[in-house]
């Protein structure tokens, strides 16, 4: 074997890196149904924050003020959980 068909064949084999990219993404599709129902979920979370709150106005003795204080949390949670990735997949691309 030649040292230059030795190249060819070099040139032509994927890294280690493409290999793993070329993996990764059919994940992206899954990434954004993902996002999505975090964004979902979080607006549904802070609907309820609003309406438990709502009844704790009330009737305070039946309905804490830990239950929509909780819900608020969850809610902003799962908003911003897309926007964490978002900014952690940009910030994995600026280091490349």
């Amino acid at each position: 074997m030649t040292v230059q068909a030795a190249q060819q064949i070099k040139a032509k084999a994927p890294s280690l890196g493409q290999a793993s990219i070329d993996l990764l993404n059919p994940l992206s599709g899954l990434e954004k149904i993902l996002s999505a129902i975090c964004t979902l979920a979080g607006l549904a979370f802070l609907a309820g924050a609003f309406f438990q709150y709502m009844n704790h106005r009330k009737h305070p003795t039946q309905v804490t003020i830990s239950k929509p204080i909780i819900f608020l949390i969850l809610g902003l949670v799962f908003v911003t959980l897309p926007l964490w990735t978002e900014m952690s997949s940009g910030a994995q691309a600026l280091h490349q």
